[in-house]
């Protein structure tokens, strides 16, 4: 029974500061109409997807460091670069610091169509497209200019290794000489410069084996092998190196068939925020609790003055 009057007693209080109760939630619905319009800025977030299209057959049989520099996360590691994204703020003018944009950025690979998809968020929609086209197109030079590095890094390491070789097989020939071995110079000519020649032991060289001693035959045949392995060393970094070079050559006409040169048509974009019926939602529940607290403070407080 006294429960039951204590409801009554809390029900009547908030029928009789009805009116305050209204004002106060009106205000505050108010007040939420005026942050939703007036205050807070809309919001948008632009997304467009790069086809990198059949890009990873064209590269699986390159260098290892240029497959990865072409990978989906290697060119989303350039997109999000500082150097990408400096050129950017420089290029459009724009206000915001390297920190700044690379939180109004997002990057991820979609495995369904090997693409990747780019969003930026911010107030102005029209920008948001513009940031992510100039994103795309720094990207595209830089990319063009990590491949030409590395392009020719790998073809001096190629130089480099045939140089060896090639040493190596002077070195050999002449301690071939050493034992009165007569191997042909054109042999070995012919060989370095032959990617499918080997070098055989002839009916010259034979006869010339025949009047050393055991220990200068074994000798003969350790140097001998020795240039094999040099010459088939030399024709597989000559192979690289050919390959490694026709793509310096034609840098921009391979890099446009690897890269990300396909934008889909449209970019999306939707509104993001601010979330008016969050908000409105928020402004009624708070003006709801404070004009009931109000009522209730109010009512106790004539209380404490009657009595």
């Amino acid at each position: 029974m006294e429960e039951r009057n204590q409801v009554k007693n809390f029900l009547f209080t908030l029928w009789k500061g009805k009116l305050l109760i209204v004002l106060i939630t009106l205000f505050f619905l108010a007040l939420g109409f005026v942050f939703n319009k007036f205050i807070l800025n809309d919001t948008y977030r632009a997304t467009t997807k790069i086809e990198l299209g059949s890009y990873e057959e064209l590269v699986q049989d390159l260098d290892p460091q240029i497959t990865r520099l072409f990978s989906s996360n290697g060119i989303i590691e350039v997109m999000n670069s500082d150097e990408v994204l400096e050129s950017v703020i420089n290029e459009m003018n724009l206000n915001s610091s390297l920190d700044e944009l690379k939180a109004m950025i997002s990057f991820q690979v979609s495995s369904a169509d090997n693409g990747i998809l780019i969003n930026k968020t911010g107030s102005n929609e029209q920008l948001n497209k513009e940031v992510i086209q100039s994103i795309v197109s720094n990207t595209d030079k830089e990319l063009s200019l990590l491949l030409k590095e590395q392009t020719d890094d790998r073809a001096s390491y190629y130089n480099e290794k045939m140089d060896e070789e090639i040493s190596k097989v002077r070195q050999a020939i002449s301690d071939l000489k050493k034992v009165n071995v007569k191997l042909p110079s054109v042999l070995v000519v012919e060989n370095l410069f032959g990617p499918n020649k080997i070098i055989d032991i002839n009916e010259e060289i034979t006869d010339t084996i025949d009047g050393l001693t055991p220990e200068e035959m074994v000798n003969v045949v350790q140097t001998s092998s020795e240039i094999q392995n040099s010459v088939k060393n030399y024709n597989d970094y000559l192979a690289q190196y050919e390959e490694i070079s026709s793509i310096s050559k034609d840098n921009e006409n391979i890099f446009n068939e690897l890269s990300i040169e396909q934008l889909d048509s449209d970019t999306e974009s939707v509104k993001t925020g601010p979330n008016e019926s969050f908000n409105y939602f928020a402004a009624l529940m708070l003006g709801l609790l404070l004009s009931i607290f109000l009522v209730l403070f109010l009512d106790y407080y004539k209380k404490i003055i009657r009595d």
